[in-house]
């Protein structure tokens, strides 16, 4: 189901993307955005008076669990209605408990909060 969702959405969203976004993106991932950094560096390099090259990295590895539901689904003109009221409807009611021995379990809690990901 969840591939389902990135696959309506990322083509839903193709034209909106920057070109500098490489995860999801059908024929792209980590080794191009390497060989795209690589490259700034060595460009950066070759220009005159130009012996150091600054960058910053952010690691955004659990930005999907800091996703504020409401707000992603109320991103006016970003997303058609229909996908918003389908992207509602396919996060409602997520919940969540963890198993703690082999057969208890913590008590079930709402998640508004973050992302499903399997």
């Amino acid at each position: 189901m969840d591939k389902c969702v990135v696959d309506v959405c990322m083509q839903k969203m193709k034209d909106i993307l920057n070109s500098y976004q490489f995860a999801y993106k059908e024929n792209s991932g980590t080794v191009d955005i390497l060989l795209y950094t690589m490259q700034l560096i060595y460009t950066c390099l070759n220009l005159a008076d130009t012996s150091i090259v600054r960058m910053v990295f952010f690691d955004y590895s659990s930005a999907f669990n800091t996703i504020l539901q409401n707000r992603m689904i109320n991103t006016k003109g970003k997303m058609s209605s229909w996908l918003s009221d389908w992207v509602r409807e396919y996060m409602k009611d997520w919940s969540q408990r963890v198993r703690y021995e082999k057969d208890k379990f913590t008590e079930e809690i709402r998640i508004v909060v973050g992302v499903p990901q399997e």
